[in-house]
């Protein structure tokens, strides 16, 4: 046998072998919240804080924990709370990249600091 054969067929060889153990088989991990109740689990509510304190913006009466992902303020400048526990001021739009979890029962309120603040929460459900 010529040496061209035998470096053709350890080459072919080499490359079996190499594609065979470059072959993985899929696997579906979750990468990101596993979302529940429907295909557009998103709640939004609106308040008008003028005024007041410890307003309820929003109660998540659902079984699922909700996280907020937008908080936009106009008009003035509110303090946020969760259950009545201040949890930061805001007077603009807010960007929650991670998320606010607000779980099955919290409720998610508003007060008044100065202006006449409007408020907009936006969010959406999950289990955990």
């Amino acid at each position: 046998m010529d040496y061209r054969n035998i470096l053709a067929l350890a080459f072919w060889i080499l490359s079996v072998g190499y594609t065979w153990n470059s072959i993985q088989t899929a696997n579906a991990f979750p990468t990101g919240p596993n979302v529940s109740m429907g295909s557009n689990p998103i709640e939004q509510s609106y308040k008008y804080c003028n005024g007041m304190t410890n307003s309820s913006v929003l109660s998540n009466t659902a079984s699922q924990t909700l996280i907020v992902t937008d908080i936009v303020v106009i008009g003035g400048t509110i303090e946020i709370l969760i259950d009545g526990n201040v949890l930061m001021m805001a007077d603009s739009h807010i960007a929650l990249n991670t998320g606010l979890r607000i779980d099955s029962g919290a409720t998610l309120s508003c007060t008044d600091v100065g202006g006449n603040p409007r408020v907009t929460v936006v969010g959406y459900y999950t289990h955990t």
